[in-house]
């Protein structure tokens, strides 16, 4: 019997692997399937799986050692982009390795680790400047110094993975993809990739842990056709069934100031390490033309016989036009604080009117004016900061409603409609708060 442990296992390609590896049971094999993840996040449902939720990064060695306990082999498909203010780079995607590979169970078989196409081969890599890439290039040698002559491992780099779901950098395309018309790439979409389906690097994944004939080390994995990303963008807006758009090409140092901004004021999911990644090619360095055809004796398909096979529905398109708007939608709500609450500050004596019957004294209504507004002000700062709180968001506007239309019934039937303004933004709220999480 295989125990198989998934690192990352709630993740976008993490969950793809695990579903590769639960079919295997109905193929007749005999295996346990562990999945670690973040608590918050989905798990599978089966008699076979156990989900163990927690920050794997953050485990000591006894956690390790409890969670790796009789494991035959270990995936791991942690990996970010960036890291946050408490743990850089290093520390999500390489530092907790070394804590990992102390632990080591005896009865390890094989350990696969899914790294990225683009890193660096050694430390003389013109791309190594970049903590992600550093911090990959670490993982990479902690994996090989404590497999190597001992274990069997397997390093897998592959290219840009797409697949009928989608997360973090092709949610991004597919949301480009899913706008009004007008598409802004960075300098119109010329960073060069050999997409692979996810569907494919979980065949590969499942072929490394059960063909003792499939090769070890680094292995490559970049799909059959070099595409742009002008090419991507535009492949899933045929698929989803929209008119052709007009790509706009944004200058990599304004592209670069955009993502400044979406660091400081994350709307978009965008920032300077994306847009600095995009300025390299992801294609294969060790396959002729840049590409592979097969892969561990897996027949790699192409973007577009993939989506030809995965007809786009009512939920895909929902979702790229729905997730293009967001920010918009998030943006709006936001201006709406902030002019609520500029408003209030300003209202002097009329505002403190609209309180006549609801808030005895006018040092109490004063108060209660300057409060309310610096609440609308400080609901806007959450939006643009990231922190939404939509859930606030939306109690405080049912508070406002409520008190105001029972204390004052005249606000319904007002000339602007006040009150009435008041529901469609509670359906705004509900909506942001529903799609806050986009993990598709």
């Amino acid at each position: 019997m295989k125990k198989i442990v998934v690192l990352g296992a709630f993740g976008f390609l993490g969950r793809i692997i695990c579903g590769r590896i639960i079919s295997g049971l109905s193929e007749g094999h005999d295996i346990d399937l562990v999945m670690t993840g973040r608590s918050g996040q989905s798990v599978i449902s089966h008699p076979r799986v156990t989900s163990l939720r927690g920050d794997v990064t953050r485990w000591t060695g006894d956690d390790f050692r409890q969670a790796l306990s009789g494991a035959t082999h270990i995936i791991n498909c942690i990996g970010v982009l960036e890291g946050t203010a408490a743990q850089d780079d290093a520390a999500c995607n390489a530092l907790w390795l070394e804590t990992m590979t102390r632990a080591l169970p005896e009865s390890l078989e094989g350990l696969i680790h899914v790294s990225a196409l683009g890193v660096p081969d050694d430390d003389t890599a013109p791309a190594n400047d970049l903590p992600y890439f550093s911090s990959r290039v670490l993982a990479e040698r902690i994996v090989t110094s404590a497999c190597s002559g001992r274990i069997p491992f397997r390093i897998l780099r592959p290219s840009f993975i797409y697949a009928a779901s989608c997360y973090g950098g092709s949610e991004s395309l597919r949301f480009l993809a899913g706008s009004a018309g007008l598409i802004a790439l960075p300098d119109g979409g010329s960073t060069r990739f050999a997409p692979v389906c996810a569907d494919d690097v979980a065949e590969i994944t499942w072929r490394c842990l059960t063909d003792r004939e499939a090769p070890q080390g680094v292995i490559e994995i970049a799909g059959p056709d070099v595409m742009t990303t002008r090419d991507i963008v535009l492949m899933w807006r045929r698929w989803l069934g929209l008119r052709e758009g007009k790509i706009i090409s944004v200058p990599w140092h304004l592209s670069l100031a955009l993502g400044y901004a979406g660091r400081i004021f994350p709307l978009w999911n965008m920032s300077p390490v994306m847009v600095r990644l995009m300025r390299e090619d992801y294609t294969a360095r060790h396959s002729p033309g840049g590409v592979c055809q097969t892969v561990a004796g897996v027949r790699l398909r192409s973007m577009q016989d993939f989506l030809a096979a995965h007809p786009a529905g009512h939920p895909e398109r929902w979702h790229a036009r729905v997730g293009y708007l967001r920010p918009f939608l998030a943006l709006s709500v936001a201006a709406l604080w902030f002019g609520s609450g500029a408003a209030g500050l300003m209202s002097g004596r009329e505002g403190e009117k609209e309180l006549d019957g609801l808030v005895p004294g006018k040092g109490m209504k004063c108060a209660a004016v300057k409060g309310f507004s610096l609440m609308d002000l400080m609901f806007g700062s959450l939006i643009l900061s990231g922190r939404r709180s939509w859930s606030w968001q939306f109690l405080a506007v049912s508070g406002y409603t409520l008190l105001l239309g029972i204390a004052k019934p005249s606000l319904w039937k007002g000339l602007y409609g006040p009150l009435l303004k008041n529901l469609p933004i509670l359906g705004l709220l509900a909506v942001l708060r529903q799609t806050e999480g986009r993990r598709g």
